[in-house]
């Protein structure tokens, strides 16, 4: 975590400056379906309140400060690469992906690219992309639904078995972490209006 200041200089002296930078969570989904591998480090892992400080003192050392009345940088809602259309994780052998999660399965693989250069999409790509958090019955009237846009859709798949699902998180991290922001960005108002 201490390390983000430097990364953001060592960008900056290879002028990319301009690139896009954000803090990806690598979340552990049910360790018993993942193998002894992975449930072999689940005590290293973060707890919900030391993602939210790590968070904030990462997006400090970025310089990733807003003025006060403007909706901080991580609560800016941009949507995952899954749902994006003009975003794809590519393999060696030039197949598609829209996950992380699904990098390497084939069958979750939405298409490839050609040997002249030209995307072809498959089926899965279709699937996935009609994924729509409006028919997902436990988001349609969730306060939270403007930024988390029905949770994590591979997630979705590897809980539920399906992408037209929400693996709701509202109850730990999310929940603590946008109620916290909210309300650090409502005394940040306070403090402005005060001053004027």
């Amino acid at each position: 975590a201490d390390t983000f200041s430097e990364l953001s200089r060592d960008l900056k002296d290879r002028g990319l400056e301009n690139m896009r930078t954000c803090i990806g969570l690598v979340h552990l989904p049910d360790t018993e379906r993942l193998g002894e591998g992975c449930s072999s480090y689940t005590e290293e892992c973060f707890s919900c309140d030391e993602i939210i400080e790590l968070r904030d003192h990462v997006y400090r050392q970025l310089g990733k400060t807003t003025r006060s009345h403007e909706l901080p940088v991580n609560l800016r809602h941009e949507p995952c690469m899954f749902d994006r259309e003009d975003i794809h994780l590519v393999d060696p052998y030039l197949d598609l992906y829209h996950c992380w999660e699904f990098l390497g399965k084939k069958d979750k693989r939405v298409g490839h690219i050609s040997e002249n250069g030209e995307t072809i999409f498959n089926c899965e790509y279709y699937e996935q992309m009609s994924r729509n958090p409006l028919e997902f019955e436990e988001c349609r009237d969730c306060k939270y639904l403007p930024l988390c846009v029905g949770g994590c859709a591979g997630y979705a798949y590897l809980e539920n078995g399906t992408y037209h699902s929400s693996p709701c998180k509202k109850n730990n991290y999310l929940q603590k972490y946008l109620d916290r922001s909210i309300d650090k960005l409502f005394k940040g108002i306070e403090v402005s209006l005060l001053e004027v």
